[in-house]
Parts: C-alpha cells; structure tokens; sequence
C-alpha cells in the first residue's frame, strides 16, 4: 500500500545466551523530504536464553544436613531445590515416589518460595518406613525453556529398631562351644540391616 512507517527486521542470536540491544540512532531514519530523525528511539532490550534450568537438590531434619541416600528416623524434613535461575515452579512440579514406584506426593506440604524465584523449599511428612525418591516433574525458566534433567535424592525413613544375634562361635582349637586356657574366641554377629560397630559386652561365670 506504499505506507512505510512500520518496519521489520529479522535478528539472529549468536550465541545460546546474551543479552541484546536494539537501536536506532540519530540521524538514522529519514523520510522522502530528506529530514532526519533528531532523537535516537527508545533502546529496545532483551535477554535472548536457550539454555534449560539445572537444579541442586538438598535435605536437612532435626539433625542437620543429608545427603542422598542417608537414613533418618525424623518423620518431619525439608527439601530445597535450588534453580541455575529464575523458574516458574509449583508444588504440583516436584515428584516423590516410594521404592515401589507409587506416587508419594501427598506427603508434600508447605511448599515456599525462599529466594527470588530461584530458591523453593518444601517439607515432607513420612508415615511408612521406606526409600523416598524426590525429583523435579516441571519447571520453566522465564524464556519458556524447560527443566530437562534428571536429579534425583534418595532418604530412607527408619524408624524401626535393629535386631542382633550371635550367628556363629568359634575357637582356634576347634570348639564351637567351649574354649581352653588361651583359645582365641571369634564371635559373629548378625543385624537385620546396616548398622554401627556394636559394643560387646562378654561376661564370665563360674
């Protein structure tokens, strides 16, 4: 239609992140009688991202800081997840499933954002002595890029005591229910699951 006050231009990015600036400076437009612009436009700024959100996950309870794998008999603990960046993250966003694969996250609660929108923490609430796995489902980066990694941390819920029995005797005389003047005594225990150095106590009769 001949009108040529609208103008477009295409813009490729050189790299996967950067921030970019559009100007047109003084002096740069003019139109058919030879008059100039006499003020340069309004910078146009933006932040041009390809690059996906990464996550740290953490756990902490009563006691202190976790690490994934760790074994705890705190029925109350919090996770963080720390972002690379600003995310768009919800609740609805974390996974938390058992060692059977069952969807734990009704566990989940109190859910809040700690830092900017790059900090989030939420705290669980165990019932049943298992493995708990938590993850990241979703989350969005300002730029629409999606978190795309695999992260996961594992915690244990303990609250049952360990049991112990004397699973074998043996002496280097080749008793197994006596021993002589100086035998050398080896005793083997046995715990239904991993357990400190136990302490024992030997005591004599007679």
């Amino acid at each position: 239609d001949g009108v040529r006050t609208i103008w477009t231009y295409a813009f490729t990015p050189s790299s996967d992140d950067e921030s970019v600036t559009i100007d047109v400076d003084a002096g740069d437009a003019a139109d058919d009688a030879g008059n100039t612009n006499s003020v340069a436009a309004t910078q146009f700024t933006f932040t041009h991202d390809e690059t996906a959100p990464t996550v740290i996950l953490s756990y902490a309870d009563d006691n202190g800081a976790l690490s994934s794998g760790d074994y705890s008999s705190d029925p109350t603990m919090t996770c963080t997840f720390t972002f690379s960046e600003d995310v768009s993250f919800v609740i609805g966003g974390i996974g938390l499933v058992d060692s059977g694969g069952n969807d734990e996250s009704g566990l989940l609660s109190n859910f809040q954002t700690t830092n900017a929108d790059d900090t989030f923490t939420v705290d669980l609430t165990f019932v049943d002595d298992d493995t708990y796995t938590i993850s990241v489902a979703t989350a969005t980066d300002n730029a629409g890029n999606a978190y795309a990694g695999s992260d996961t941390f594992d915690m244990v819920f303990d609250t049952g005591a360990p049991s112990i029995t004397i699973s074998s005797f043996d002496t280097d005389n080749g008793a197994t229910d006596y021993a002589v003047d100086g035998s050398t005594i080896t005793i083997a225990f046995t715990t239904d699951e991993e357990v400190s150095t136990p302490t024992c106590n030997i005591q004599t009769n007679g």
